[in-house]
């Protein structure tokens, strides 16, 4: 998730923090991970926060691990902050551009002097474009970024 700078400034990261304490296998809003373990999970969230100026912003904790066989995951929403300069570092990319099918996500912050210079780029790497997205009710900046990736 790219987030602009104001929005973190605005309290977003905070916003999110909760919406995800609140998911749990009671309502099922939360439910075991079929395609990851526990360990493939971590693993993989471990090897982002080797990457330097990455940081665990909430989540990678394993839940119910008495309740489920090995061969399934299950850990409670996680988030790790990723400097989006990382994101045009070849070195980085196949780790950075893995899907993981649970609840994470990596949260990028630009500003407006990132927007052309690495936004767009990083955007044009993504593989498939398949978790790309841009959120936006303005106008001319949606015109100016379907334009360029459409």
């Amino acid at each position: 998730m790219f987030v602009h700078s104001n929005w973190i400034k605005a309290g977003f990261l905070d916003k999110i923090k909760n919406l995800a304490s609140r998911r749990n296998f009671k309502d099922l809003t939360l439910s075991p991970l079929l395609s990851l373990t526990n360990d493939q999970f971590h693993g993989h969230i471990n090897s982002i926060l080797q990457m330097p100026g990455t940081s665990l912003l909430f989540g990678n904790h394993d839940l119910h691990k008495d309740r489920f066989p090995n061969c399934y995951g299950f850990v409670d929403p996680t988030a790790v902050m990723v400097p989006i300069d990382h994101f045009l570092n070849d070195s980085y990319t196949p780790r950075l551009f893995t899907e993981l099918f649970g609840p994470f996500q990596m949260i990028v912050e630009y500003n407006d002097n990132d927007l052309n210079e690495k936004l767009l780029k990083v955007l044009e790497r993504i593989p498939y474009n398949l978790t790309e997205g841009v959120v936006s009710n303005d106008p001319i900046f949606q015109t100016k970024i379907l334009g360029i990736i459409i």
